[in-house]
């Protein structure tokens, strides 16, 4: 049965749906044909770090639909429903009549969302849900909605994104293509960063305290939060370092090496952080090398760190790892960090099945003949260890290709390597 005051909410979050609809955003290029989408009677789960746009993407592919659409980050209409879908549901009937199309904002935050799901499934809705946790990827979703999902990624803002944004009409001179990704390893790609000009230190620090505390500490009813908070710091300040275990559990004085790994777990599940293995033809040393840390966006590396010219490499190596990540690489199943024998490191080995596709080294200059001669000698070593000839140094300005005993590498600038026509493996 309909009940009032829900259905009130629910006309309030359709007002504040369609006056957003009637501002600005951002069109992603995964959006460009919504018929891929909409012309299949799976779950669309749409995941993702806050504030990414993942409902501004599935509110514009939903766009013309009449669709129905719930908000569960709202905790006024939370406390009304008590987990009660069946009222929900007649709620929404009352207020958008017959629709196929429901959209669910946060799905998370529903008891048993995954029992919700397949009802809505069985009753034949096409469903559109996002989430920003992810317990969505957990057991539950691969056991309860085996075969009746796809997940869909969304991410902060690409470059290509931002350039389609600033320059819809037509590409700008190579100059100012350089300054704006100036600007985006800086700020990073959170979309109210490049529409609205927020400030990023504010704008994200909050970001980060509200999924700490929101999303980490009280969902997993951690009792030990400054801790947590001082792991994320942590794990910010060492960006694209190795780390271990055992020395952040001396650090954040815990008596267990396997406490920080459960809460890096944690961190993992916001989409904010992602560890990253070395790669190693033995599964086991996979496992328990030192891994290295990345963010989902440098604008959250800006907000807890000051740039400068000695982090330039930092925040480009972070950007690139960000991107590939957009171009569906899954970090530890056919993305890794390498060290050859002789313990020289490659910062990206990217893999298709058992054989590696490409190496790529990172280096924001590679001016200086000395900086160039490591990054080439462990592509080389590299190269004949892993039996891969597809070597590639991504850096701020140079375009060329030299033949190094007898391998081309290829120095790609970092502008054209974001632009360029692979978007995805």
């Amino acid at each position: 049965m309909a009940n009032p005051a829900v259905i009130n909410s629910l006309k309030k979050q359709k007002q504040e749906r369609d006056l957003f609809l009637q501002g600005q955003y951002i069109i992603r290029e995964k959006s460009k044909n919504p018929k891929d989408y909409l012309g299949n009677d799976l779950i669309k789960v749409i995941t993702g770090p806050r504030r990414s746009g993942k409902s501004t993407f599935a509110l514009l592919l939903l766009k013309g639909e009449g669709y129905a659409y719930v908000n569960l980050e709202d905790n006024s209409l939370m406390s009304l429903i008590q987990d009660n879908d069946d009222e929900l549901m007649d709620s929404l009937e009352e207020v958008y009549g017959k629709f196929t199309y429901i959209l669910v904002d946060e799905i998370q935050n529903l008891n048993a969302w995954e029992m919700f799901l397949n009802k809505l499934h069985r009753r034949g809705y096409n469903v559109f849900v996002t989430g920003s946790n992810g317990k969505l990827l957990s057991g539950e979703l691969a056991t309860s909605l085996t075969g009746r999902h796809i997940t869909i990624d969304i991410f902060p803002l690409s470059f290509q994104e931002v350039m389609n944004y600033l320059y819809p009409e037509s590409r700008p001179p190579d100059s100012t293509i350089s300054a704006e990704l100036r600007k985006y390893l800086i700020s990073g790609g959170f979309p109210e960063i490049i529409t609205k000009q927020f400030d990023v230190n504010n704008y994200l620090g909050n970001l980060i305290n509200s999924t700490i505390y929101k999303d980490v500490v009280t969902r997993n009813r951690i009792r030990m939060a400054p801790k947590v908070e001082k792991l994320a710091n942590y794990l910010i300040a060492n960006c694209t370092r190795e780390f271990s275990y055992r020395n952040i559990a001396t650090m954040l004085e815990v008596k267990s090496a396997n406490t920080v790994n459960k809460y890096i777990e944690y961190l993992e599940q916001t989409f904010l952080f992602f560890q990253l293995n070395r790669y190693s033809f033995k599964f086991k040393e996979q496992i328990n090398s030192n891994k290295k840390i990345y963010i989902v966006d440098n604008g959250i590396l800006s907000s807890q760190n000051l740039f400068n010219s000695s982090s330039e490499g930092i925040y480009l190596e972070n950007m690139i790892f960000a991107e590939l990540l957009r171009r569906k690489y899954r970090q530890n199943i056919d993305l890794f960090y390498y060290k050859t024998r002789n313990d020289k490191e490659v910062d990206f080995i990217l893999k298709d099945w058992q054989k590696t596709k490409e190496l790529i080294q990172v280096s924001y200059d590679i001016h200086d003949p000395k900086t160039e001669k490591r990054e080439v000698s462990a592509l080389l070593e590299a190269s004949e260890e892993l039996k891969c000839d597809n070597l590639v140094i991504i850096n701020w300005d140079i375009e060329k290709e030299e033949i190094k005993d007898g391998k081309t590498i290829k120095y790609i600038p970092a502008w054209k390597w974001l632009l360029s026509e692979e978007k995805s493996k």
